[in-house]
């Protein structure tokens, strides 16, 4: 299982360290099987570099406005906090940089995850405040709901829980 929307997925994902930002991908974007196109993050502070191929263009700029139209503030809610509008708004002239904005944050929570659940820890929750999240591994749902409010008060509010690589999963 990798994180995706839709069936649209990142690989051969490389992580480096930019001049405008600590954390900057390249990654070829598939669609199912088939390599579709590219994404840089562009660390050197311009915009994101989605690259795709001429005749994928309309249907994944159709599985953006479907997402965006689901989750008109991101699959991370809390994502936009600070740009005083929606993130269906943010992107509304570029969907698409929106949407593979949105798998960049799968592809790096699905890497966390999977790193916590070979600990012994199936349950993820990702806590937002300000512009810093939070994340915190529990052996349990139960466990995670002793410590929901003190955790909160410490943390700032839930932005996601997650329970499975399937929470990774969107299909609109």
């Amino acid at each position: 299982m990798k994180a995706n929307i839709n069936g649209v997925t990142l690989k051969n994902v490389i992580e480096y360290r930019g001049i405008e930002t600590d954390h900057a991908i390249q990654a070829d974007i598939y669609l199912g099987k088939m390599k579709i196109g590219t994404y840089d993050s562009n660390a050197r502070g311009g915009p994101v570099d989605v690259d795709l191929l001429p005749e994928y263009r309309d249907h994944i700029r159709r599985i953006a406005v479907g997402f965006f139209e689901k989750f008109e503030n991101g699959f991370f809610p809390t994502s936009n906090e600070g740009f005083g509008m929606t993130i269906q708004e943010l992107y509304k002239d570029t969907p698409t940089e929106g949407l593979i904005g949105e798998l960049v944050e799968l592809y790096d929570t699905e890497k966390y995850y999977k790193r916590l659940t070979k600990g012994g820890s199936p349950v993820l929750t990702i806590y937002k405040k300000g512009t810093e999240r939070m994340y915190i591994s529990w052996e349990s749902e139960d466990m995670m709901a002793t410590q929901r409010e003190s955790c909160e008060k410490k943390y700032g509010k839930i932005e996601k829980i997650i329970l499975s690589l399937a929470d990774l999963q969107i299909n609109i």
